[in-house]
């Protein structure tokens, strides 16, 4: 997947834009290095890093970390399953100087799903983001760390870590909370767009793991952001859904595609339930995969 994402890079349009520099961290060392150093005809430079932690929100600060150390003003990411439109940084940075914005967020369309189960396409997972729609906590809907510029000149403000490591599949939203909290301001870019992949994704079991991680980081945020009332609320509905589901299980066993659908409910209450009834603090709450 990397390999594609800087073939797709050899089209980046830049114009005006000046010393940009793609900075691979690669945490699963040795993973990357060939396909890094194999990169030809790339019109900027490219630097390859490793950081020895595994996980997301560590490869995403060791990213900034070295954009730091390299005195850049801003940081973009893209994950190695991302294929940008040639013209999407052009447009987060015409963005950014229109508004002098903290955060300014693209967009993204669903890359082919075609080998994808029908019960998961069904699930809505693979939906296209309805853009400028507010969600939780008061943040733009379907934002995330995917395709998104940052002023490093807000993040010297911002309280280490950036990216917090005890969320390990759900960091990019627990920042986006924390930097409205902070006082961010953020804009979105329609223009700017990736296609978004999804690799081996696309498999059952794979859908089951990030069903139950998403349930996991959900439940990571509830406990860290929502008043005690709203908490318990939200364990009382957890657990009575979970278990509806449990109980209408064996109804949709000659329907296939419903049951499961049902089983990623089920799997996605699992990692609500799984959080909630964990006993350390929520600020150190983290899910079982990376």
């Amino acid at each position: 997947m990397l390999a594609g994402l800087l073939d797709a890079l050899r089209n980046i349009e830049l114009d005006s834009l000046e010393s940009v520099e793609i900075i691979v961290i690669d945490n699963a060392p040795n993973t990357a290095e060939r396909v890094c150093r194999e990169a030809r005809d790339l019109p900027i430079d490219l630097h390859y890093t490793t950081e020895s932690r595994r996980g997301r929100p560590f490869a995403r600060n060791a990213a900034i970390a070295e954009a730091l150390k390299r005195g850049a003003d801003y940081v973009a990411f893209l994950d190695d399953d991302d294929i940008p439109e040639p013209d999407w940084l052009r447009h987060l940075v015409d963005k950014q100087k229109a508004t002098d914005a903290d955060i300014v967020f693209g967009t993204w369309r669903q890359g082919s799903i075609t080998n994808a189960p029908s019960w998961l396409i069904k699930t809505g997972s693979f939906e296209n983001p309805v853009f400028g729609a507010i969600g939780e906590y008061g943040i733009p809907r379907h934002t995330g760390a995917g395709n998104v510029l940052i002023s490093l000149r807000f993040l010297a403000t911002f309280a280490d870590p950036i990216f917090d490591p005890a969320f390990l599949t759900a960091e990019d939203k627990d920042f986006c909370i924390r930097a409205s909290k902070a006082g961010a301001t953020m804009v979105l870019s329609e223009d700017s767009i990736i296609i978004r992949g999804h690799g081996d994704r696309l498999r059952s079991r794979d859908a089951w793991r990030r069903g139950f991680d998403n349930g996991c980081g959900r439940a990571a945020r509830i406990l860290k952001y929502s008043p005690p009332a709203e908490i318990r609320l939200k364990k009382w509905s957890a657990a009575i859904k979970f278990l509806g589901r449990l109980l209408i299980a064996p109804l949709y066993l000659v329907h296939r595609d419903k049951f499961m659908r049902n089983v990623y409910s089920i799997v996605r209450g699992a990692g609500l339930l799984y959080t909630f009834a964990s006993t350390r603090q929520p600020h150190h709450l983290v899910t079982i995969h990376e």
